[in-house]
């Protein structure tokens, strides 16, 4: 009988043959160390893929034009790339513009005349708009001229629609926040609501740009920092990736020096990682909420009822003014007509004839 003999086997070396069933080889710690890392960077390498093209899609999803320079008391001469027809009716509002102004200087005690002149001249940036030129620069001027022709429903609206092409754009805002002070619905505010518009100020609309730059900027930059932190021990030479993040790259150099981290790039890697996903969230959120898709204006005087009827009482003790900014809830049409419910922006109800309003997504 052949007797089986057992070659013992030190517990510090490592198993190199099948020690289970099938043909499934056991790896050393080094080995299986390096295939983790491996399966690591490969698994950061599919999120960067991933998740990069989804902030693209929402950032496209309210991507804005290019600033514009533009002034509340003056047109912008500057128009962009624009059909024919919107050419001419944009030179033709330019020129009824400043003859507004130089006539208003000359007789300013002739004010309807005056604001006559001014209307005219929205109106042919109004075409202007309509013929196809979709810029901030058409949309303040005609905001401008309907300001000065004391049209505040319309001049609230065109600034309202800039804005939508360019949160950023500050005359508009200026003009814009000018208005909204002479309105008796002005946005109310409680402690509470303040303190929360203060932490969260970046999920302002006027700082979509700088979300963008944020995610674009920390995003790759995070994934480079792991990258770096899974191969730093493997291939001394990854450092030289942090050359691509080069700006951000001394903030691990400074942690490691200060506080003696063991994996200073992955440290550094989810400081930037947090911030850009913060940026994504609050893009991804913005672009599904949609708020401008609900937003309108209050074109002429109008009171708002409890109903979706004249026959309702009155829901505030005085008509809406013109430019009184309301955001719709829902449509329902009545013996009356179409009626929208509304939330004013103090925060209050109302139902409104649609006829009296008009939307700020044409």
């Amino acid at each position: 009988m052949i007797r089986r003999m057992r070659v013992a086997r030190r517990h510090d070396e490592p198993p190199t043959t099948c020690a289970f069933r099938g043909s499934c080889i056991l790896f050393s710690r080094e080995e299986r160390l390096g295939r983790a890392r491996a399966l690591a960077l490969t698994v950061s390498l599919l999120g960067a893929f991933v998740l990069l093209p989804t902030g693209g899609v929402a950032t496209r999803a309210l991507a804005t034009e290019p600033a514009a320079d533009v002034t509340t008391h003056a047109p912008s001469r500057s128009r962009g790339d624009v059909p024919p027809e919107a050419e001419a009716s944009f030179r033709e509002g330019l020129a009824r513009f400043d003859e507004a102004v130089r006539f208003s200087a000359e007789r300013p005690t002739a004010r309807d005349e005056a604001r006559r002149l001014f209307r005219a001249a929205a109106q042919s940036f109004e075409d202007a708009f309509r013929a196809g030129a979709v810029t901030v620069e058409v949309l303040t001027n005609a905001g401008n001229a309907r300001y000065f022709a004391q049209d505040l429903g319309e001049a609230v609206l065109h600034y309202r629609r800039a804005l939508a092409l360019d949160p950023s754009n500050e005359r508009s805002q200026s003009a814009l926040s000018s208005i909204r002070e002479t309105l008796p619905t002005a946005k109310r505010s409680s402690g509470t609501a303040s303190l929360i518009e203060s932490l969260f100020f970046w999920h302002d609309p006027r700082y979509f740009t700088a979300r963008q730059i944020v995610f674009y900027a920390l995003f790759p930059a995070a994934w480079i920092f792991f990258t770096v932190e899974l191969l730093r021990s493997r291939w001394r030479s990854a450092r030289w990736l942090l050359v691509l993040a080069f700006p951000i790259a001394p903030i691990a150099w400074a942690l490691s020096y200060l506080f003696g981290l063991r994996k200073p790039y992955a440290v550094t890697g989810t400081l930037c990682l947090l911030p850009a996903l913060g940026a994504l969230g609050s893009i991804v959120i913005e672009a599904r909420d949609d708020p401008l898709g609900r937003a309108a204006v209050v074109l002429v005087e109008v009171r708002g009822r409890n109903g979706d009827g004249e026959a309702y009482q009155p829901s505030h003790s005085s008509p809406f003014p013109p430019g009184t900014e309301i955001e719709i809830r829902e449509r329902r049409r009545s013996s009356d007509g179409e009626w929208l419910d509304v939330r004013l922006r103090d925060g209050s109800s109302s139902w409104v004839p649609a006829r009296a309003v008009e939307a700020v997504l044409p």
